[in-house]
């Protein structure tokens, strides 16, 4: 994998792009309007099914398609890292919470 980024990352510098890696994780599990880590599956009303790619925010009550929140959240990680200096965006605010931040 970091063979495949290093190459990807030349061959852009080559052409003059700018190449920024953006790590996935918790991407789909981060609610993107207000950046709480409390997303949970819609549940089929009379149903204890649970719609995969559906997630409501505990939070700030957001309905998401998993997707365009994952979405969302890469191309912010992105627009944060051009601006940074390729330097990540702090975590999420209840992850900071759990980590003892205030």
């Amino acid at each position: 994998m970091y063979y495949r980024r290093n190459q990807t990352k030349m061959q852009t510098t080559q052409w003059g792009a700018e190449f920024v890696y953006a790590d996935e994780y918790l991407t789909s599990q981060i609610c993107n309007k207000c950046k709480f880590k409390q997303l949970n599956n819609i549940s089929i009303t009379g149903s204890k099914r649970r719609v995969h790619f559906v997630f409501k925010c505990e939070s700030c009550g957001t309905v998401w398609n998993r997707d365009v929140n994952n979405a969302l959240n890469i191309y912010g990680i992105f627009v944060y890292k051009s601006k940074h200096d390729d330097e990540s965006p702090p975590p999420s605010k209840d992850l900071q919470k759990t980590n003892g931040a205030p």
